[in-house]
């Protein structure tokens, strides 16, 4: 029976975190055995600690008893360096990292690892599955990896219209299981030993593209990726970055330009950074014409500031 532990980054997520610890206390463990649950926390400034402290005593489940763990940073040093962290403290065959605020159901692991056993892992190198939004509607989370003409159709707005112009695969019902290029990172299962072999997430990524990043490696080391649509879990999404949407906006910007630059070089990464400033534009009229002045704001310092970090680059 295979091990696993699972990695929450927590930032400021308040009742999230509690709920999804809850969900965790809650599962069932027929086909494989929780070692631990690791929480790093990125110097949260709210109650979300506090919310959890019971949580942190032994025996937490009556039924699999497994240890909550609880690593404190001094400041925020973002999602892959945490993850990394925390895959430091853990000794399983496996790995989830799991979003503070997604929401296991009892049997969602358990079907999980059902497919794992069924299949060779050898090629294995990460696992996602459906994962449902408030209504019961299946969200569509699984992602082609990146390419110039995404970049520009999103650039154009034209992403939102022609849906197989959109890195995100829209056009598909996420309903059926299939190999894809990425999964989403809120929930990513993974092998320990590909894990290592990878080094981990990139930390050069604070948010954003570590795990489009980290399936990229993987498809060049000859692993897939693996849409799983039997199992299934709940996504509150934008936990923690809904609460600063021009950072948000920066981050990604940042992430994106990091990634078309380790991949492809100085050239592609000049590239993208005039679809980002194209993008900018478009989006702007956007909000003007669908008088959603509010978030005018938000936008502008989340360009800002990538342009001042560009600035700085160069």
């Amino acid at each position: 029976m295979h091990n696993i532990s699972i990695i929450i980054v927590n930032w400021n997520t308040g009742n999230s975190l509690k709920k999804c610890l809850e969900s965790i206390n809650g599962l069932s463990m027929n086909f494989y055995n929780l070692l631990d649950v690791i929480i790093v926390d990125n110097a949260s400034t709210d109650n979300s600690l506090e919310l959890i402290e019971h949580f942190l005593k032994p025996n937490t489940n009556e039924s699999h008893q497994y240890k909550v763990k609880l690593i404190k940073n001094n400041r925020n040093e973002g999602f892959a360096k945490a993850c990394n962290l925390g895959a430091k403290y853990s000794k399983s065959d496996f790995i989830l990292f799991l979003n503070p605020d997604m929401i296991l159901y009892e049997n969602t692991l358990d079907k999980c690892f059902v497919y794992i056993n069924r299949t060779s892992i050898k090629n294995l190198g990460a696992l996602g599955i459906k994962l449902l939004d408030e209504q019961g509607i299946t969200l569509r989370t699984c992602s082609r990896l990146p390419k110039k003409r995404y970049f520009l159709a999103k650039s154009l707005g034209l992403s939102k219209i022609i849906k197989r112009w959109n890195a995100f695969m829209l056009e598909w019902n996420h309903e059926d299981s299939r190999v894809v290029d990425e999964v989403i990172g809120a929930f990513f299962l993974v092998s320990r030993k590909q894990f290592e072999e990878m080094m981990g997430f990139d930390e050069r990524f604070f948010v954003y593209y570590e795990e489009v990043d980290y399936c990229k490696r993987l498809k060049d080391n000859g692993y897939y990726v693996y849409y799983y649509a039997d199992a299934t879990a709940f996504h509150e999404g934008g936990a923690s970055s809904s609460k600063v949407k021009d950072y948000r906006l920066f981050y990604e910007l940042r992430s994106r330009y990091q990634y078309e630059q380790k991949h492809y070089g100085d050239r592609s990464a000049y590239i993208t950074r005039l679809l980002i400033s194209l993008e900018y534009i478009s989006r702007y009229l956007y909000l003007i014409i669908s008088h959603r002045r509010d978030e005018i704001l938000p936008l502008q310092k989340g360009f800002k500031m990538f342009k001042e970090w560009y600035s700085n680059l160069v």
